[in-house]
């Protein structure tokens, strides 16, 4: 059975990272290094999980605890 709840919790919760992302013109450096590392095949783990921490800190700061839930 499909759980139309969790996947509205996990659409809603995608949605709100990017718009987050989007506001933070920091994290365009980010992504800019991300995508060199991806061309020269450079490892892109430490960049891509700095990146999440950033969003998920301003998520927090942004979003009361809770207020998401469906």
């Amino acid at each position: 059975m499909i759980d139309l709840r969790r996947i509205v919790r996990r659409v809603t919760s995608w949605w709100l990272a990017r718009r987050v992302e989007r506001r933070m013109p920091e994290l365009a450096s980010l992504r800019k290094a991300e995508a060199e590392a991806r061309r020269n095949h450079r490892p892109v783990k430490d960049i891509h999980l700095s990146r999440r921490a950033i969003v998920h800190r301003r998520l927090a700061e942004e979003t009361p605890r809770g207020a998401n839930r469906v």
